[in-house]
């Protein structure tokens, strides 16, 4: 749904797939996915393509700390953290780290900053990440019903629905190639 919400609010197809993963993910492990990208279209008209775009930051930042061993990612006005949450854990994955944000952020919390550094130790999270992963997946997610309910009346406005579309068939409103 939020990868549909955000082609409707003007994210083409790469940047909402982007989105759509950070804020899944931020949702199961962080919380606040869903909420972060209602902030962001309540905020201002173009709040989701802008904070998305700079999102990529994070990116430069961490092909500076493999090249020089410390990047960093400045954004202002701040992003919510749901639009870096799955980079920063993948990253993780590979042995950087970063700094700048709470221990335990959610996915509404500001960042202005993000520090990404090398670093050898692991830090147990792809283990609780995956655990977090499994349990979902076995057990589903609850959310908050009212931010569902938005999202999900945000993401119809994506094309057309199947149902529209077969009535338009059954009048015979349709062209055919020739």
């Amino acid at each position: 749904l939020i990868y549909r919400a955000s082609r409707v609010r003007g994210c083409d197809s790469s940047i909402a797939e982007r989105v759509a993963t950070q804020g899944a993910f931020c949702e199961v492990h962080h919380g606040g996915g869903i909420a972060a990208w209602m902030f962001l279209v309540d905020d201002a008209p173009q709040g989701l393509l802008e904070s998305a775009r700079s999102s990529y930051r994070i990116d430069i930042a961490v092909a500076t700390a493999c090249a020089e061993g410390t990047g960093t990612a400045d954004w202002e006005p701040p992003i919510p953290f749901a639009l870096v949450a799955e980079s920063i854990c993948s990253y993780g994955q590979r042995g950087l780290r970063w700094s700048g944000c709470p221990a335990e952020p959610s996915g509404t919390d500001p960042v202005a900053s993000i520090k990404i550094s090398l670093e050898d130790a692991s830090d147990g999270q792809a283990d609780r990440f995956g655990a977090r992963s499994q349990a979902v997946l076995a057990q589903g997610l609850v959310v908050d019903g009212a931010l569902w309910s938005r999202l999900e009346s945000e993401a119809a406005g994506f094309l057309m629905s199947e149902a529209t579309l077969d009535a338009a068939l059954d009048n015979g409103q349709h062209r055919t190639a020739l």
